[in-house]
């Protein structure tokens, strides 16, 4: 739980440790200061503050920094302001005190008096505020507490008693409590909690009262040097007639406007008038060994305590405004609130700006000379320097004047040679450097043929007395005997830095790697080891022997005989484009950048702690030019300023606080304090988060990842994430927070939820939908095979029917006629005694016996096969009809004999039929049969053409005779034919076609699909 913040009128925050420490190093100079500021970062309206004028301050439990202002109550959490005003529920826009109770409900004390806390990002009032209102009247809560049982008290200014509310809030949970004496008030509560406030009425003695567990303790009678009117001072904000500044074992400061007395159950004991200090008190809080006190428009004041007695400070900060508050944060960083302009920040680290911002876009280039362990010059102009120390300055010392030199020899112990440099180092004709070799010697102009020469980088031999410069392009000796410059060599690239060790090496940090000039030649050492070959721009050396070289693009590289290591942003460098390095007296590493700084120390097991330094706010450029030192105080110079750190450098390792602050899905927002459960269709995630260091001030890297989805981490320095269309399943979102310091967030920040299956996808759906499957298939194939049963049955029957009609075709294919016929043809030869012919006779029809019943037995018979039984059978026909007819046969090219397959005996019938009724009849010519083969789009043609008398006349002579044949051969093969076209309609027919001119004669035409053997 916090202690209250209740110092806007009473006592201030007590927890301004690292300030104190950093402004105690620059109390009571001997000589006049440097214009010291120390480097606030400014909050106002233009950042989101809901008005200028700020009265509180206040972190609560979480690390959100609350503000109470003229325009509302703000919310902080170093991106950006939330603001609650009377429209989200506040009892009153402006709002002197902020308090955190310890259920986490944050209560603001407004002007009117009324009270109201939020909680969940909602507000609330109590129902006491009526009876506040009645029994305050024309006075003003001055303090409120909550304690540990939630009791509400209340100290009123100017009143006739102090509030108690008991916990319900309501109207009867409230009393007044009356004092025994009209006087001021300060009650314990609890250990280290107050209230505090004054009852007065006119004509009343001026008397003080310290009150325990509200017993008076003693009573203390006091002429004040200030009436009762003056004090109110309401336009002041001076909202009592006291401010009190808790010490410790109940001892109390008290400010009554002029003078600061000491307050304790012994007494009461002025210690200190604070003129000239003269206006309306905003605030007054004691902090160590510093009182620190604001009157009306004139900034922030120390004075110091010791001994029992109270000196004055030097330190003035924020002059021109009113300084309503100060608060600590949790990672040392200073908030003070001001009536005029917001809020100001100074960082932990405290760098202070030592030198004023120049007006306009003008640059200013400050040049750095190291004097002595104390002392060093600092140089923007030709011959004009300022000598600085750890605490004191000489300003405007200017070289040209008879006692230049010699004020600086008067307040320094200068190490010999030295070199002091004065002017631009970058602006023609501006710049002008002097060594000095020995105390009592003349300082000697460092100029090349009577020319100032440039000297960007020195290096001092203090063995040989000598000294070495490098300008732009080359490198020279200065020594005690010569006037002039001697030019040693032209420099091999550009160099940013230089070191002269012990045995005589000058190494140059260079564009194209390391050199070193030795015994009058320049050296290569690019090849010692890695990186050494790229750009270099500063080279340091400690006291281990280790040389430590910055580089841009590599980080910093640290090597110690052959061993190389090398630190970069993953070891926690602030960058890896670094400018320039410096190792102070504490052993510490400075690394500059234009990110800022990084401060390396090295411990015990070798490695590195890093902690690094954002100077956004410090320097309008974070181009670092040079780093020096003076006894315990770092300078660092840049374009237009100079800033400075007090050393040993402060680490901060304070860890950020982490908070998952909102979970939206379909723009719905949901709990963060529970898993959530989902529908399938609520799948576009944003999971916002905050992490809390307002040290780092935007500048954390966050790191998360979402199990369920994938196991990697991935960063952003955005604080929300975003999902769309994720898949259904259980998932666990976890972030972490990382300052820029590399510090973790403590703990594990996570978030679960599940988005469940459509109902589709369900197990027992997908168990119903299998079964209606597994049905609908059933039914399906119970269909298909019956209907495949039918079909079978179908094609039983159809194989039946042409098994009937093959076995008729096979029996009606030798027309008995023709067999009758044909055995009365061999008889006839045999009784000619022609036993030849009869025998050969007997051979063909034997063989066309054979033929006709081996070709019976398949399906289908190889074309050259049919015809080759179709040739047997006309040439038993042509002998008996001795020579009556001529046939002919023809088969076209695209069709194979062999591999063409055709039924068997299916053209015998229609041949028989051309010889018997249309060739056998003719009387005065010789007949001709043809019958020819071709193939056309997947069919077989089988054209049988005679030039009989013709299907009429053949008609007419059957009627004639007594009894006339019917061919059944024909009847059976129209029927396989009709079976064929069933089976593949429209690919099988027989056409007949008669011929009348010029000569009589009959066409038949048989089409079968083709069938080729596989």
């Amino acid at each position: 739980m916090l202690k209250q913040k209740n110092t806007t009128y009473l006592y201030l925050e007590k927890r301004l440790v690292f300030f104190v420490i950093f402004f105690t190093s620059i109390l009571q100079y001997s000589l006049p200061a440097l214009s010291q500021q120390p480097v606030l970062k400014n909050f106002s309206v233009r950042d989101g503050l809901p008005s200028f004028e700020t009265y509180c301050a206040t972190q609560d439990s979480k690390g959100f920094i609350w503000f109470g202002t003229d325009g509302g109550v703000s919310c902080f959490n170093g991106y950006t302001f939330k603001n609650y005003t009377i429209e989200n529920g506040l009892v009153d826009n402006t709002v002197f005190g902020i308090y955190e109770d310890r259920h986490g409900r944050i209560w603001f004390r407004s002007l009117s008096g009324k009270l109201c806390y939020w909680h969940n990002d909602s507000i609330y009032t109590i129902g006491a505020n009526d009876s506040i209102l009645h029994n305050i009247r024309n006075c003003i809560m001055s303090t409120f507490y909550i304690d540990s049982g939630d009791t509400i008290w209340c100290g009123i200014r100017g009143g006739t008693c102090y509030f108690k509310i008991n916990p319900g809030y309501k109207s009867s949970d409230f009393h007044c409590i009356i004092p025994k004496m009209k006087t001021g008030y300060i009650i314990e509560i609890e250990k280290g909690h107050f209230i505090s406030g004054n009852i007065i009425e006119t004509h009343q003695p001026e008397v003080e009262v310290l009150y325990n567990k509200q017993q008076v303790k003693q009573i203390i009678p006091l002429r004040f040097s200030t009436s009762y009117k003056d004090s109110l001072a309401l336009k002041s904000l001076s909202i009592g007639y006291f401010y009190f500044a808790e010490d410790t074992d109940n001892t109390f400061y008290a400010f009554t406007g002029n003078d600061i007395i000491k307050l304790d159950t012994n007494g009461m004991k002025p210690l200190y008038n604070t003129k000239p200090i003269i206006g309306h008190t905003t605030c007054f809080v004691k902090s160590r060994n510093n009182l620190w006190l604001s009157v009306y428009h004139q900034g922030l004041f120390n004075a110091q305590v010791s001994n029992g007695k109270i000196t004055p400070g030097n330190i003035h900060i924020l002059n021109g405004y009113s300084i309503s508050n100060t608060m600590t944060d949790n990672e040392g960083g200073l908030w003070i609130t001001t009536l005029e302009n917001g809020v100001y920040y100074l960082a932990p680290s405290h760098f202070l700006r030592e030198y004023e911002l120049p007006v306009g876009q003008s640059v200013i280039y400050y040049t750095l000379s190291k004097l002595d362990k104390n002392h060093m010059t600092i140089s923007h102009s030709k011959d004009t320097v300022d000598l600085v120390s750890e605490d004191t300055t000489i300003k405007n010392i200017s070289l040209h004047t008879t006692n230049g030199f010699s004020t600086l020899f008067a307040h320094t112990n200068i190490t010999y040679p030295v070199i002091i440099k004065t002017g631009n180092l970058y602006g023609d004709r501006s710049f002008m450097a002097y060594i000095l070799f020995n105390k009592g010697g003349k300082p000697q102009p460092i100029v090349d043929k009577n020319n100032a020469l440039g000297c960007y980088l020195t290096a001092i031999d203090s063995v040989n007395k000598r000294a070495y410069i490098l300008n732009r392009y080359c490198l020279y000796s200065v020594s005690e005997n010569n006037e002039q410059a001697v030019l040693l060599a032209t420099l091999p690239s550009r160099t940013s830095s230089c070191y002269l060790d012990l045995e005589g090496y000058l190494w140059l940090a260079c564009n194209n790697g390391l050199w070193a000039y030795y015994n009058g030649k320049m050296e290569y050492h690019g090849n010692d080891g890695p990186y050494l070959n790229e750009r270099i721009e500063g080279i340091a050396h400690s006291a281990d022997g280790a040389y430590y070289f910055a580089t841009y693009g590599n980080g910093v590289l640290v090597k110690k005989g052959n061993n190389i290591k090398r630190l970069t942003i993953a070891n926690g460098l602030i960058s890896n484009n670094c400018q320039n390095i410096f190792i102070d007296s504490y052993n510490t590493i400075w690394v500059g950048s234009k990110s800022g700084l990084s401060a390396l120390v090295l411990d015990t097991t070798g490695n590195y702690s890093i902690t690094k330094y954002n100077l956004i706010d410090a320097l309008p450029s974070q181009k670092i030019q040079q780093i020096g030192q003076t006894e315990n105080k770092l300078w660092i110079a840049s374009e237009n300023t100079i800033i400075s750190h007090t050393l040993p450098a402060i680490e901060i390792k304070k860890a950020p606080s982490l908070f998952i602050t909102s979970f939206i899905v379909n723009d719905i927002n949901f709990s963060t304090e529970k898993p959530a459960d989902l529908h399938y269709n609520q799948n576009h995630i944003k999971i916002s988060f905050i992490g809390l260091s307002y040290n780092s001030f935007g500048k954390l890297e966050y790191k998360y990842r979402l199990l369920g989805l994938d196991t990697a981490w991935y960063s952003t320095q955005n604080p929300f994430v975003q999902y769309q269309f994720l898949p259904p399943g259980d998932y666990t979102f976890t972030v972490k927070a990382i300052t820029a310091e590399g510090i973790e967030n403590p703990g594990i920040v996570s978030l679960r939820f599940s988005i469940h299956k459509p109902i589709w996808l369900t197990a027992w759906f997908i168990i119903l939908e299998i079964l209606l499957a597994g049905t609908i298939a059933f039914v399906f194939i119970q269909f298909r095979l019956r209907a495949i049963r039918k079909k079978e049955e179908e094609k039983t029957l159809i194989n039946k029917r042409i098994a009937d009609i093959e076995m008729k075709a096979l029996r009606a294919q030798m027309n008995p006629h023709f067999i009758f016929n044909a055995i009365n043809s061999i008889q006839n030869h045999i009784l000619k005694n022609d036993s030849k012919t009869a025998q050969d006779y007997l051979a063909r029809f034997a063989r066309l016996i054979r033929n006709v019943m081996e070709n019976s037995k398949s399906e289908d018979i190889p074309l050259g096969q049919e015809l080759d039984t179709l040739k047997l059978y006309i040439s038993l026909e042509q002998l008996r009809a001795n020579g009556k007819f001529q046939f002919s046969i023809s088969v076209a090219d695209s069709v194979s004999l062999y591999n063409t397959m055709i039924p068997p005996l299916l053209l015998q019938p229609f041949v028989e039929n051309a010889i018997l009724h249309g060739l056998m009849p003719l009387q005065d010519k010789t007949g001709l049969l043809t019958l020819t083969i071709e193939e056309h789009t997947h069919q077989l043609i089988c054209t049988i053409q005679d030039n009989g008398i013709g299907r009429k006349k053949a008609e007419e002579i059957k009627k004639n005779r007594a009894a006339s044949h019917r061919s059944m051969g024909i009847s059976a093969t129209e029927d396989r034919i009709n079976i064929l076209n069933s089976l593949q309609p429209g690919m099988a027919n027989i056409a007949i076609t008669d011929i009348t001119e010029p000569h009589t004669g009959t066409i038949i035409k048989i089409t079968i699909p083709l069938k080729i053997a596989q």
